[in-house]
């Protein structure tokens, strides 16, 4: 439908601004696509995602991991939310928690659907 083509390419173009920002290493433009994809897309938990890592690069940890959790609750089985909160766990330096996670985004990652795991 129209609807759906229209949403696959915003959220390309959010998230390809997105990409620009961390392939140059602009913050401004990782910000501004990880902002777009939030206010755009609400229920998609990519925005939220990007946004983490856009807040660990800004070192604004409460907010990275606020947004991770965000993330997370959308999508609970995406290996993503989990990568993210294990690097925010490395940066608090909670070891433990940063292999809990880190294990649990190898482990979706891993397979091919839930009934694997």
């Amino acid at each position: 439908s129209l609807f759906a083509n229209a949403q696959t390419q915003g959220f390309n173009e959010y998230y390809g601004i997105f990409m620009e920002g961390y392939t140059n290493k602009d913050l401004s433009k990782m910000k501004e696509g990880s902002e777009l994809l939030m206010k755009n897309m609400p229920d998609e938990f990519a925005g939220y995602y990007v946004n983490s890592f856009y807040q660990i690069c800004s070192e604004n940890i409460d907010k990275a991991r606020t947004a991770a959790n965000k993330a997370l609750s959308i999508e609970p089985f995406s290996p993503y939310p989990y990568t993210v909160l294990s690097y925010i766990n490395l940066i608090e330096n909670e070891i433990d928690l940063a292999q809990r996670n880190m294990n649990y985004a190898i482990q979706l990652r891993s397979h091919k659907n839930l009934n694997d795991l």
